[in-house]
């Protein structure tokens, strides 16, 4: 009987001691599932979150997502800034980071009550993706247009939209407005859902080159909550300087300030903005004023891409002598104009006067040259009123008997060459060209002999022009 009842305790021992070490086994596997659940629920929240934001960044400015994440308990602190998003859980005795790595950078305020949230996520045009509740700067975004020499100002506004206080803010401006921005002051402490507004001044120094000039104006905190706006500052080209020059030739390349009645002046317009480059204009006026100071043509609504417009004017035949005037002026943010004075001149007849001896033949054998050119390439008649017919290398000593003008008669006798006839005036209007029976009549052969002749011919007001040399055959 003792026998078997000693049995039975030691049957009795070695359930118990099976049954302790069951216990602890199922303890350690409970607190270890409990663990892996922690880690996990924690992991799988920060990546969804993580997720989240590299998606609503690649969607750019303005989206919007709301991640629908469920938190773990032991959890005591959130990983928010730069790039990275995660929470700081406890474990056990341990603290361990549960953290993912983005491509955006994130702002704002992460839950960390255990249980289901809706996290809304925004992408801002500062370029940061702000998750939660954070330091929100508004507006997030500033454009303006600013002449060299102006300024403006914006008013921004910081909101704390997180649960707690925050301490140590500061306002901040980066980037290419940095030189010509400045900032008022800001509260250092704002208490959960407070708010305090700064204004940012912008003062474009006269000079300041055309372009876009963009950056940022920051709001941080001790606690890395902060956000950004960007401010983009667009400096247009400022019509500040119109040059007008005149020119003598259709290249453009030969200035001048005296011209001719009938002459073409030919002129140039430059316009530069406050960097000195050319900048374009499309409602440049030109105005060409006479000595008297009235407009003989006006030129209006041109345009002058990249700066240059190129222009001629005529000075008409019954234009008055003296000094004219060009006046241009163009608008371009600012309204510009310059003028240039050219002087006008009475041009002498020659200048007119063009001889062509391609149409010349010789006629009654040998002893006349005919139709040889003369034409009036000016805006006003020429009379010829002498004329020197020369001729050499001639043998038989030829007599000069009669000249002729479109075959009527304008000097008859007998010259042996080389010396001014008074011939009867001749009158040959703007524009005219005769060449039929333009005579010399010889009283011998002129054109056996290699005869060479140069006329000159002598115009009402002295001028003379002097003909190439004529071969015979």
């Amino acid at each position: 009987m003792r026998q078997k009842g000693q049995e039975a305790v030691e049957y009795l021992a070695v359930i118990i001691v099976m049954l302790l070490i069951v216990g602890i086994i199922f303890v350690y596997s409970l607190d270890l599932s409990q663990r892996t659940v922690i880690t996990e629920q924690a992991r799988n929240a920060v990546k969804t979150l993580a997720n989240s934001a590299d998606l609503v960044y690649a969607s750019g400015p303005g989206s919007k997502i709301y991640a629908e994440i469920e938190l773990p308990a032991n959890l005591e602190g959130e990983i928010l800034g730069d790039n990275e998003i995660g929470y700081k859980v406890r474990i056990g005795d341990a603290l361990t980071d549960i953290y993912e790595v983005t491509k955006a950078q994130v702002t704002g305020e992460l839950p960390i009550e255990a249980g289901k949230h809706s996290v809304a996520l925004e992408m801002l045009d500062s370029g940061f993706v702000r998750i939660g509740a954070g330091l929100i700067l508004s507006p997030n975004k500033i454009a303006k247009t600013i002449l060299p020499g102006n300024s403006s100002s914006e008013t921004l506004t910081a909101w704390n939209s997180t649960s707690a206080s925050l301490s140590g803010i500061t306002n901040s401006k980066s980037g290419g407005i940095d030189a010509f921005t400045s900032l008022g002051a800001i509260s250092s402490t704002l208490d959960a859902n407070a708010s305090d507004s700064f204004d940012a001044l912008f003062n474009i120094p006269s000079g300041t080159s055309s372009s876009t000039y963009s950056g940022y104006v920051a709001v941080d905190s001790n606690s890395g909550q902060g956000d950004r706006a960007l401010v983009q500052i667009f400096v247009p080209q400022v019509l500040t300087n119109i040059n007008v020059k005149a020119y003598s030739d259709s290249n453009y390349s030969s200035h001048s300030v005296n011209f001719g009645i009938g002459s073409t002046v030919y002129f140039e317009v430059l316009a530069y903005d406050q960097g000195a480059s050319p900048v374009s204009l499309s409602d440049l006026n030109v105005f060409v004023k006479n000595p008297s100071g009235s407009d003989v043509n006006v030129f209006r609504n041109l345009s002058a891409p990249n700066g240059r417009y190129l222009g001629t004017f005529k000075v008409p035949c019954d234009g008055a002598s003296g000094s004219w005037t060009i006046l241009a002026n163009g608008k371009a943010y600012s309204a510009v104009s310059d003028s240039n004075n050219f002087n006008v001149t009475t041009v002498e007849q020659q200048s007119f006067f063009e001889f062509d001896w391609l149409t010349a033949s010789f006629a009654s054998a040998g002893k006349h040259l005919n139709d040889w050119t003369i034409r009036n390439i000016g805006c006003g008649s020429i009379t010829i009123t002498d004329m020197n017919v020369a001729w050499f290398n001639d043998a038989d000593n030829a007599k000069l008997k009669k000249i002729r003008f479109s075959n009527s008669e304008v000097w008859s006798g007998t010259s042996s060459g080389n010396s001014f006839l008074n011939i009867d005036d001749y009158s040959i209007g703007a524009g005219i060209e005769i060449s039929t029976n333009n005579k010399l009549e010889f009283d011998d052969e002129v054109n056996d002999n290699s005869e060479q002749f140069i006329l000159t011919f002598k115009f009402g007001d002295g001028s003379t022009y002097k003909t190439p040399t004529y071969s015979a055959g």
